[in-house]
Parts: C-alpha cells; structure tokens; sequence
C-alpha cells in the first residue's frame, strides 16, 4: 500500500485492506452544521430562518450593518421594531438573553460553516466578521459558548477543532481560561482519555507563555534602549529629542500594561488548570471509595493523574514563582490525601529543577 495524505479520506479507505476497515469512520470527518435540512429546519424553524438569511447575508458579502441588524431582530423577538436591513434592528427595545445565546450559536455556526472548505476560507470569514463577533464575545460565558459552538460544528474531525480554537484565541475571541472550563466541566471528565482536549489546553497556554516572555523581552530592549537615550539627552535637550522622549515613555507604558495583563492571564490559567485537576481528582476518588473499586486499578485515574503530573513537568518554571499562590487556593482539608500527595511530587521536581527537556 502506498503511502497517502491523511486528510484524504476516500483516497485512504481505497487503499486500507478490507481488514481494516472498522478502524475508518464509514463517514469523511466533515463538520456538523446545525441549522441545515429539514430536520433541523422541523425543530428550530426559526434558528434556520435566521442562519438562511445569515448565509445568504455572507456569501453576497453584505455590510456588516445589515448582518448585525439581523441577529438583533431575531434576539429581541416580539420587542423588535424596525427592519432587518438598518444597522441596529430595533436599538431601544429589551434583548431576550435566550434568543441572544441563539443568535451568537447560529452566527457562528454560520462563519464556522462558510470558513470549513480550507483554513484560508475560515481566516477570510473571520477576519471580515471579526468586529461583530466580538461584539458577541464580551462575557466569559459566550466565550465558553462559542468554544462548545466549535466542538459540535467539529466533533468529528478534532485536527480542524485545535485549529480554529487556536485561531479565536489569537483574536482574542476566546481566552485561554474558557478553555479550562470547557475541557473541565462535567461533560468531558469521563472522556479525559481523548487526547486531542489536552494537546488543545497544552497548546493554547504554552502559546500565552511565550507570548508572555517575547513581550519581556521587548520591554527589556525598550527600557535599555530608553536608557541609553536618555543618557544622550542629558547633554542635549532640543525640543526634537523631548518629543521623543514622551513618546518613549508612552510607548513603554504601552507594552508594560500589555506585559502585566498577559502575565495575570497566565498565573489565572494555570492556577485555573491545577485547581481543576484537584477538584475532578478528588471528586472521582471519592466515587471509586464509595463504590469499593480499587482506584489504583481504573485507567482514568492513571491517565487523569499522569496529565496532571505532566502539567507540572512541562511548565514547572512558571509554576516555580507561581507556587505559593498555587499552594493556597488548593486547601490540603479540601482534596484528597492521593491528590495532594501528587502535588507535592509536583512541588519536589519544581524545587529539585530536574524536570526532563521538552523539544
């Protein structure tokens, strides 16, 4: 069999040996758009109204105004006035915070939809979107909205799910806490065996980390370079050189306050990621005691355990400073004895700084 390009399903289910195909999905792992056919359109007449109208608003590459207009008809209801086609829809009428959530899940179902034939397609759609999306991403709880919006659209490809994850995090439609919440709620914890939710969440803050230290390292440079001049200027004050020097400090003051909410960002995720750990451990501990099973036995254990204890390996230099902090919104009375007993392997390795090399 010669070799092919994995994300040729047909090509590859033509050229893997009758044997083995039970280990091919019989479907391509193409998305889930919900608001099509005519079962969607039986049980969500009114969502399909609104994601018809919203595609056929796109694909002419109609203001955004009159996008925008749409989905606030369709979220204030019966309150609405005015026509789909202005730039508000009805500004003064109340918002049903329900019809809301419809709105946002049938907008981005939409650009999710209009985005799935390539990744240049999805940069193209989101981009032109891009303020209006935002403006239906303020709260943390439509930023987690629209991260499980992308699990469903994607579910069965989860390569494409980690790239348009990653893509909303860079525009600062989704944050890297959401993700936190999202791969820890109730829903996901039996599945933790899925490797794909880890490589997302070990994506998403390795990329905050180093988007964290190249803003140091700037302000490092821009601070020595400032220095430097200012040591110039001290000799020659001509009101060319003042102007540079308030806009030095201006721009100084730009990357600090940038650096500042980056690094909060980062100890607020990985306090987030551990505090997690604690409370789905502990929790699932209890439930294998009262149950009599012998936890060293279950694989989720092992596998739950063994990426927390990863986690810590991996980033066991911003956990370092980060300890004291971390130490105290895990309360020992609180987790499990086992759990505890991992964060101070965890602890030990920080303090030993002999965490292995990751490439």
């Amino acid at each position: 069999m010669h070799a092919s390009r994995l994300s040729y399903y047909d090509r590859i289910k033509a050229n893997v040996p009758e044997p083995m195909q039970v280990m091919i999905p019989p479907v391509a792992p193409g998305p889930r758009f919900k608001f099509g056919g005519q079962a969607a359109a039986k049980a969500n007449p009114d969502q399909v109204a609104l994601a018809n109208a919203l595609l056929e608003k796109l694909k002419s590459r109609a203001d955004l105004g009159q996008v925008r207009g749409l989905l606030n008809e369709y979220a204030m209801g019966a309150n609405a006035a005015g026509g789909a086609d202005g730039d508000g829809g009805g500004d003064g009428a109340a918002i049903d915070e329900e019809r809301q959530r419809q709105a946002r899940e049938v907008l981005f179902q939409c650009v999710l939809l209009m985005g799935s034939k390539s990744f240049s397609h999805m940069m193209n759609i989101t981009e032109r979107c891009l303020p209006l999306l935002k403006e239906y991403t303020v709260e943390s709880e439509s930023k987690l909205q629209v991260i499980r919006i992308i699990e469903a659209f994607w579910f069965e490809n989860t390569q494409f799910m980690g790239i348009i994850i990653d893509r909303f995090l860079t525009y600062r439609l989704i944050e890297a806490v959401n993700l936190v919440q999202w791969l820890f709620d109730e829903k996901h914890v039996p599945h933790f065996d899925r490797f794909h939710y880890w490589i997302i969440l070990h994506r998403s803050i390795s990329k905050m980390i180093s988007k964290t230290r190249e803003l140091h390292q700037r302000l490092v440079q821009v601070r020595e370079a400032h220095a430097a001049n200012e040591a110039r200027r001290m000799t020659d004050a001509m009101d060319e050189e003042l102007e540079q020097q308030r806009a030095e400090k201006k721009g100084i003051a730009k990357l600090e306050s940038a650096y500042d909410l980056t690094l909060r960002d980062k100890h607020q995720v990985l306090i987030a990621v551990f505090q997690s750990f604690a409370r789905v451990l502990t929790l699932k501990l209890a439930e294998y005691d009262h149950q009599g099973v012998d936890a060293s036995t279950q694989p989720w254990l092992h596998w739950t355990m063994g990426w927390m204890r990863e986690f810590g390996r991996y980033y066991y230099k911003e956990l370092e400073s980060l300890w004291p902090t971390l130490s105290n919104s895990i309360p020992a009375n609180e987790v499990d004895p086992r759990v505890m007993q991992e964060f101070e392997s965890i602890h030990l390795l920080i303090m030993d700084q002999q965490a292995p090399l990751h490439s």
